[in-house]
């Protein structure tokens, strides 16, 4: 493929007239209707820069533009970066306005027409890398959202359904690359976790996935990109008001959010629910005396609950779903359990989840933040995926690997991954995770999250731990295989770190008959679902975290998650945990002198053997742990090389495991060192003598 020919047939799109009739009036380029040259090279080194530094892959099977326009900013990310891929799609409602000569210089490119506010088009496409800039070209956001949309709709309504289809792909596991600036971005994508390129344009460059787990902003300084601390951007300002038309319908939003208005959905309600074909948790479409009973239930609210000491509400007439999610949370954990229990399939509970079913999917509820809003929407259930990625057959589904550094531990874990499990590829689906000290059981499976609102209030919520969520991606993707990789792990106990799912991990009591099915479920609904179709199934209970509930969240483990773990006995005052060796196959990794180079290949194989000696004749009760692992040695071709090594071996033996000299020279003079390496094992005085010699030999030219 030409790039050149390619950028210079985007420029020349760029340069035409937003009115061809009127050679005084601007390029699609100067009007900021499209994406500029400089903008587009701008905002592809920074990707460039992720890409570099192991934050994204450069290699996407597919790429879908939303918003194409004119191709600039997807050419310049994925050609200037030689990002590998497939199949390019460009899609655009607005195709009389954006550049349709792209597939003349792009392979396995096609052209789609379509509208990215309607999730019933998008539903069947499927895409690993989605880049949008719906500010411009496509004017979703609030930037120029009255041209788009239709005359019964409202802004939030066009936010909301183009959230829908971000989200839709961001829960496929999509990389989203989003173009704006931090309004547009906070109206549609607040919540997620980001890197954020913070330029001195008019727009920023968000991405966003399911593997980043913290917000990492970035700027530029001249060619370097560092992090900023602090993400907000201080030149964004306030939008002005520009025309009559918008002060009317930010007038019209402020009278609706403050005017109370009164609902009344009881007879909506009525005809979505008894004309539902929603099934129950066993699985069997709910029977008409069921739903018959859960409507009843629900009205009863209005008449019921002062018998029972408190003040009716009239809930047909409430649409915030803030106060309704607080009453569901009434009913099933605090002050109206026992109201609750009045029937015994908890009828009122139960309905009123079906009516919070109702207002969600007909956009028929309010908020009473948006940071609710955002929380709520995340919350959205989730389907049952049957894509089939990698192989499940492999037998082992815990394996501790043992040994000193260096051995190839984690190499091993790799090979696992690449050829018995093949999702070598599928970054997705593999949580790498080293442990340390600092390590929480927060961190790994819940905690809670703090977080200050505009107004000042302090909010606590519950704070999803990287184990859950690979735990919950698993439970759905069935027929996919998911690694959790869990690195030194011998520095934190791993009972304290992930609790009772030490039980869940083996293989009896681990969830093997979960089908993917059409319907769609919270995560706590599934478990539910497959507790009561199969009554042996384990499960552990693990507690709220933030409201006063003696309730527990029932928790499964899915078999298609494989857990690998590493260990490094360097420090043998660490035990192994007696549970983690019932569990696991436990695999110890050697030194391996088959793959040392040349060079150092007696050497290393006759320093071990003399550490083997040594140690033991010094009453170590296990010298092996004292052993060298081979990865600084197996590349060591020349006797510069070879003092380098030689060099963090001392450090090794004299700061880590703090070996008297004299030892450590005895096990020397046993080595066989090459013939051109000057160490005289005879005359070794001290650590400080040989260190000091060791490195006039290496001749470091920045240490004067």
């Amino acid at each position: 493929m030409d790039k050149e020919k390619l950028y210079q047939q985007i420029n020349k799109f760029n340069s035409k007239y937003t009115d061809p009739s009127d050679k005084g009036s601007k390029s699609f380029s100067d009007a900021y209707l499209y994406v500029n040259e400089d903008e587009a090279i701008d905002k592809a080194e920074f990707i460039k820069e992720l890409i570099a530094k192991g934050y994204l892959s450069d290699n996407y099977e597919k790429i879908l533009d939303l918003t194409f326009g004119s191709g600039n900013l997807t050419s310049h990310i994925v050609f200037d970066n030689d990002i590998k891929y497939e199949h390019i799609t460009l899609n655009d409602i607005n195709k009389r306005k954006t550049n349709q000569n792209l597939d003349s210089y792009i392979e396995n490119c096609i052209y789609t027409e379509n509208d990215i506010l309607d999730n019933r088009v998008l539903k069947s496409i499927e895409a690993d890398l989605i880049i949008i800039n719906p500010q411009i070209g496509g004017n979703y956001t609030n930037g120029n959202i009255l041209s788009q949309k239709k005359d019964t709709e409202k802004n939030e309504d066009v936010l909301d359904n183009l959230y829908y289809t971000l989200k839709k792909f961001f829960d496929y596991g999509s990389t989203i690359i989003f173009y704006g600036k931090d309004k547009d971005y906070d109206s549609l994508l607040d919540g997620y976790n980001f890197y954020k390129y913070m330029s001195d344009s008019k727009q920023n460059l968000f991405v966003i996935n399911k593997d980043i787990k913290e917000n990492i902003c970035f700027q530029r300084e001249e060619d370097i990109f560092i992090i900023n601390e602090n993400c907000s951007d201080e030149t964004e300002t306030e939008e002005e008001i520009e025309s009559f038309d918008d002060l009317a319908l930010i007038t019209e939003e402020f009278k609706s959010k403050e005017n109370n208005q009164v609902v009344d959905n009881e007879e909506s309600f009525s005809e979505w629910w008894f004309n539902s074909t929603y099934n129950s948790t066993d699985g069997i479409p709910f029977a008409d005396s069921t739903k018959k009973g859960y409507f009843r239930a629900v009205n009863q609210l209005n008449t019921d609950l002062d018998s029972f000491g408190f003040e009716n509400i009239a809930i047909f007439t409430i649409n915030n779903l803030d106060f309704i999610n607080n009453l569901l949370e009434r009913l099933e954990r605090t002050d109206l359990v026992e109201y609750n229990k009045r029937h015994q399939n908890s009828d009122t509970s139960n309905g009123l989840k079906q009516y919070i079913k109702f207002l969600i999917e007909t956009n028929n509820f309010k908020y009473d933040s948006l940071d609710d809003k955002v929380e709520t929407m995340k919350e959205i259930k989730e389907k049952f995926s049957d894509k089939r990625i990698g192989k499940l057959d492999f037998e082992y589904k815990n394996i501790l690997f043992k040994g000193v550094p260096g051995t190839g531990k984690s190499r091993a874990i790799d090979t696992i991954i690449e050829k018995k499990l093949d999702i070598k590829n599928e970054k997705k689906n593999i949580l790498r995770i080293n442990i340390h000290s600092a390590s929480s059981n927060s961190d790994l499976m819940q905690g809670i999250g703090i977080s200050t609102s505009s107004n000042g209030t302090i909010k606590y919520s519950e704070k999803q731990g990287l184990i859950l969520d690979i735990i919950k991606r698993a439970t759905f993707n069935p027929n996919q295989s998911f690694v959790l990789i869990l690195e030194e792990i011998q520095e934190n106990s791993l009972n304290e770190l992930v609790g009772d799912l030490i039980y869940l991990i083996e293989d009896d009591k681990r969830a093997k008959e979960i089908k993917a099915d059409n319907e769609e479920y919270t995560y706590k609904e599934l478990v539910d679902k497959l507790i009561s179709e199969n009554t042996d199934i384990s499960y552990i209970e693990i507690p709220y975290l933030v409201n006063d509930s003696t309730d527990y969240k029932k928790m499964i483990m899915p078999d298609n998650l494989f857990i690998f773990c590493t260990s490094n006995y360097r420090d043998d005052k660490k035990v192994i945990e007696d549970n983690l060796l019932r569990r696991f196959e436990v695999i110890e990794i050697y030194p391996n002198d088959k793959i040392a180079n040349e060079y150092s290949r007696v050497f290393f194989t006759t320093l071990n053997d003399s550490i083997i000696e040594i140690m033991g004749k010094n009453h170590e009760t296990h010298p092996d742990r004292f052993m060298i692992g081979h990865s600084i040695w197996k590349d060591v071709q020349n006797k510069d090389l070879f003092y380098k090594a030689f060099s963090k071996l001392i450090t090794e033996f004299k700061d880590i495991r703090e070996v008297e000299f004299e030892i450590f020279k005895d096990i020397i003079k046993k080595c066989k060192i090459p013939d051109d390496v000057d160490i005289n094992t005879e005359n070794l005085k001290s650590y400080f003598n040989l260190i000091k010699d060791i490195q006039e030999k290496i001749k470091y030219d920045f240490i004067n």
